[in-house]
């Protein structure tokens, strides 16, 4: 039986949060790295593929809702 490998591409965004801690007054930051990968299982609500475009879009609207929550994880 033959294998198959499917390598698909992935939008990757890393952000940087920083913020002073309240109770040391000490700067403190957080990075995170947020990703999609463009592919046939990837789709809308319709049923179509995203783009790679719509996964960039989406991809940048999580790390921004990150950026903004304001919290360390």
């Amino acid at each position: 039986m033959a294998m198959t490998r499917l390598k698909f591409e992935a939008v990757t965004l890393k952000v940087t949060r920083k913020w002073k801690d309240p109770e040391t007054g000490r700067p403190r930051q957080a990075t995170r790295e947020f990703f999609q990968t463009v592919n046939p299982f990837n789709t809308n609500e319709d049923g179509s593929i995203k783009t790679r475009a719509q996964v960039a879009k989406e991809v940048e609207a999580e790390a921004t809702a990150w950026r903004a929550d304001g919290e360390p994880t």
